[in-house]
């Protein structure tokens, strides 16, 4: 299934801003951070594409809401969906 990534303010860098991803089916947002490199979003992440300040600092937005208040990292993608990441401090 295709999902799009969206990253926001420095979490992009130089880099393009969205991305179109291939998951299998069953994926999740936490499989989502895996390939991003992204072991914890609460923690302080060892990131092969993005670096975070801080502990906390990662909101993500699925379809527009706040994984918090989906299934967290467990919550489950679709075909179509579009996840966008950015670092709190920053906005979207």
């Amino acid at each position: 299934m295709k999902v799009t990534i969206r990253l926001g303010g420095s979490l992009a860098g130089t880099g393009t801003r969205e991305r179109a991803v291939q998951f299998s089916p069953g994926a999740s947002i936490d499989t989502l951070l895996e390939s991003l490199g992204i072991e914890n979003p609460a923690g302080v992440p060892e990131s092969r594409d993005v670096s975070l300040p801080r502990p906390g600092a990662l909101t993500i937005l699925l379809n527009g809401r706040n994984i918090e208040f989906l299934e967290g990292v467990s919550t489950p993608l679709a075909e179509g969906d579009v996840v966008a990441l950015f670092l709190a401090s920053e906005g979207g």
